[in-house]
């Protein structure tokens, strides 16, 4: 199971990502498939209305010993993916952590290709 977690950022789902867009739905896919996930790239902001964050998904899995193979950050909020980051390398020592700055961009949709997969999203006009 892979799992891209972002508010405004589309992921081509042809791969079988699962594309939860807040953290609610992203914590029903991790119970879910807690057992089973090898991949889960995270974004800190998940909107102006959701008080959850990329973090707090970090510290639910790690709370609740829910340890995937590889954990991708990507985010254009460098404090909140640092803060992520470090968190992750902290308490998923056996853990792959990767983390992609996403730059925002004003004109167009760029595609950005995440590490380690071949997954490709767009970057929305912000």
């Amino acid at each position: 199971m892979k799992i891209f977690l972002d508010d405004r950022r589309e992921v081509d789902e042809k791969n079988n990502y699962c594309c939860p867009t807040n953290y609610d739905e992203c914590i029903v896919m991790i119970d879910i498939f807690k057992n089973d996930i090898e991949w889960i790239s995270l974004d800190y902001d998940l909107s102006a209305t959701c008080k959850n964050t990329g973090y707090d998904v970090l510290v639910y899995m790690f709370e609740n010993k829910i340890f995937p193979k590889h954990i991708n950050i990507h985010s254009s909020h460098d404090t909140g993916a640092d803060k992520m980051r470090d968190y992750a390398n902290k308490n998923f020592p056996a853990v792959k952590i990767t983390a992609n700055k996403v730059s925002q961009q004003s004109e167009y949709l760029a595609k950005v290709k995440v590490a380690s997969s071949n997954l490709v999203f767009r970057s929305k006009n912000f």
